[in-house]
């Protein structure tokens, strides 16, 4: 059985972008670094280690310890936060740069029986 592939007609490719719309990834919502610094305290690891840092430095304050604690869990605090913020923004960066490639290609398809070079999101 020899049968000819012809693909899409026009009218096919117009009544499927009717329904699914273009062929294309949805951009990738950006964030803030301020935005992925707060999205580090919604964790209540960190809002734990937040109250402890405040109540060492209270109590180191008022003679009862030695603030090195609270210094020591700030610390660990400010460095897990940046790396956490940091890491985000790579992140959210190379989705953007997925995003560019994938809407930036051509590839050849078969329309009313003719091969034809478009771009991918048609």
């Amino acid at each position: 059985m020899n049968t000819k592939i012809t693909g899409l007609s026009s009218k096919q490719v117009i009544a499927s972008r009717k329904i699914y719309g273009i062929n294309q990834m949805p951009r990738p919502k950006s964030k803030t670094a301020w935005d992925f610094f707060k999205q580090v305290f919604q964790d209540r690891l960190n809002v734990v280690l937040s109250i402890m840092t405040l109540i060492f430095l209270v109590l180191g304050l008022v003679g009862y310890g030695s603030i090195s604690e609270a210094i020591g869990i700030g610390a660990v605090l400010v460095v897990m936060s940046i790396t956490t913020v940091t890491t985000k923004l790579k992140s959210q960066r190379s989705a953007e740069e997925l995003y560019q490639k994938s809407s930036m290609q051509n590839v050849t398809v078969i329309r009313n029986g003719t091969p034809l070079e478009i771009d991918s999101t048609q």
